[in-house]
């Protein structure tokens, strides 16, 4: 999916900040067009609503995208890029960006939510979707 309108600057920085950017003022010089490519990247998929990130991923099956340097998760990215800085939240992890459609790739902002990592797991819970542990083999000699 193309998105035509240009982000105002102020908001991106705001996003790249959010996501951990060093000097945003800078590589936002740098790259002004930053927004337009990330959302060049994402499809758009029609039975679900959802917008697939179409580059990388990590292990996990999450989008991967360089934020000028640095690695983040393309969904948390989607989302400080279209609603803003993601707020402090207390907390080991911090904020979290969860995905109500429980898509990895999905980086539509409609799709996703800010909340924290207890949040997170617990609605992993309850929609059953808990990580599997691999029982690992161990050899007594």
């Amino acid at each position: 999916m193309k998105q035509s309108d240009s982000i105002a600057p102020e908001i991106a920085m705001a996003a790249v900040r959010a996501i951990g950017g060093d000097k945003p003022e800078r590589t936002l010089r740098q790259h002004p067009d930053f927004a337009s490519r990330f959302w060049s990247k994402v499809e758009f998929e029609p039975n679900t609503g959802c917008w697939l990130w179409s580059r990388s991923t990590d292990r996990h099956g999450y989008g991967n995208v360089n934020v000028f340097g640095r690695y983040q998760r393309a969904h948390r990215v989607a989302y400080a890029l279209a609603r803003g800085p993601l707020p402090d939240v207390p907390g080991y992890h911090g904020a979290v960006v969860m995905h109500r459609c429980d898509t990895p790739l999905c980086c539509n902002p409609d799709h996703l939510s800010v909340g924290t990592q207890k949040a997170n797991l617990r609605e992993m819970g309850a929609k059953g979707r808990q990580w599997k542990t691999v029982e690992k083999n161990r050899a007594t000699v």
